[in-house]
């Protein structure tokens, strides 16, 4: 799915359906107290402008879907993508080599 993704990008029934979703559901990612402060430290830690949680819902709603999958095509790349499982090997790892995920590599909970 990750590959036909990145080599086809997403629908346009996708594309408006997290289009309406994000903008719709955007207060609520600002309700508590605790959200905002999250916001507030991002903001300082990735050095966003000053408006940048105000206008992100507009930005959305004004983003096309040519944007949104030139977007894909730079950013999704299944061929540099790593898998991590957590759980247990002598159950994860037959279900997992029966998919083509390349190399699989054990590391116990206790080695480090």
């Amino acid at each position: 799915m990750y590959q036909e993704l990145a080599d086809h990008g997403i629908t346009e029934d996708e594309f408006v359906f997290a289009q309406k979703h994000i903008t719709a559901s955007w207060s609520f990612s600002r309700a508590t107290a605790l959200d905002r402060l999250r916001i507030a430290i991002e903001s300082e830690l990735y050095e966003l402008p000053e408006n940048f949680w105000h206008t992100l819902p507009e930005q959305i709603a004004n983003l096309t879907r040519q944007q949104a999958n030139d977007a894909v095509k730079q950013w999704v790349m299944p061929n540099k993508t790593k898998i991590v499982a957590v759980g247990t090997a002598e159950y994860l790892v037959p279900m997992l080599s029966d998919v083509d995920t390349g190399p699989i590599d054990v590391i116990a909970y206790d080695s480090y």
